[in-house]
């Protein structure tokens, strides 16, 4: 008797702890499934922002302006640099760099695809040529970027109306102190820098040459805007998810000062016109 209900107990038991156990896998597998479906949508959305071609590290590259400076005699330095002591030392090169704003620019924007790829984004300097395969990342104006210049000179005469925004060119003096302002395509609203207040923007073209993906236009009126605006595409990088073709946004700070910056407008197209999000916030 004792050994029927001894059985008995045990099979009550060991069917409880395989109840159980199922109940674990089965929520385990849940949360996985809840998990991988989650990463998934994230790359989706990921691909509808930068292009459908975004697959790897490889699929992106960053292109920075390669600054020249103006060859001398080496009898005549061209940079000082403060040393730990305090003490200035003069130094004749380097003559092809990178602008430190430009760099942080590259560095911010890079920081939205952190969590999908494990390997850095390529950086290579503009005078590098541009890869067919790749979604790209040009940094700077088209002042500083010969890329820039490429790329919107050829929508300018394909298709000019496909432009969210423009760079029409000023001159430049003591009082403007900046070569060109932004212009909304969708309301003809200009933002020029005004003395204190500055601007810049982030620029999403299809490529309309040979190749897949996307052209990004990172870029201010002035350097400052530039770094702001990579760190705008860092924090709202899913915003260009939402709408297909060509998108802007264009943002306001304080000029030397990047962390101040706020978006103003978006502006993208539906069918046939211009549409514009008015936005307050970093």
């Amino acid at each position: 008797m004792l050994d029927t209900l001894a059985g008995l107990d045990f099979g009550s038991l060991l069917s409880s702890m395989l109840g159980e156990m199922a109940w674990l896998v089965l929520g385990a597998l849940l949360a996985l499934i809840v998990r991988l479906s989650r990463t998934l949508g994230r790359r989706a959305q990921m691909r509808r922002a930068f292009g459908a071609n975004v697959h790897t590290a490889d699929d992106i590259a960053f292109y920075l302006p390669l600054w020249r400076v103006q060859d001398r005699s080496r009898s005549e330095t061209r940079f000082d640099k403060q040393g730990a002591s305090g003490q200035i030392a003069q130094y004749y090169g380097p003559d092809r760099t990178f602008a430190e704003e430009d760099t942080k620019a590259a560095f911010e924007a890079s920081q939205a695809f952190a969590r999908f790829f494990s390997r850095p984004i390529s950086i290579r300097p503009d005078d590098e040529r541009l890869r067919e395969s790749e979604t790209t990342l040009l940094i700077g104006s088209a002042v500083a970027n010969r890329h820039v210049d490429s790329v919107l000179s050829l929508y300018r005469c394909d298709c000019p109306e496909r432009l969210p925004i423009d760079f029409p060119s000023i001159e430049e003096n003591d009082e403007s102190k900046a070569v060109f302002f932004v212009k909304n395509n969708a309301n003809d609203e200009e933002y020029r820098f005004d003395g204190s207040l500055d601007y810049a923007y982030v620029l999403r073209l299809p490529k309309i040459e040979d190749g897949e993906g996307n052209h990004f236009i990172i870029g201010g009126i002035d350097a400052s805007g530039t770094q702001a605006a990579g760190g705008v595409l860092r924090r709202r990088w899913k915003m260009f998810a939402k709408h297909k073709g060509p998108m802007a946004v264009v943002i306001s700070l304080q000029r030397g000062r990047p962390e101040t910056c706020r978006v103003v407008q978006w502006i993208y197209r539906r069918g046939d016109s211009w549409r514009t999000i008015a936005a307050r916030g970093a």
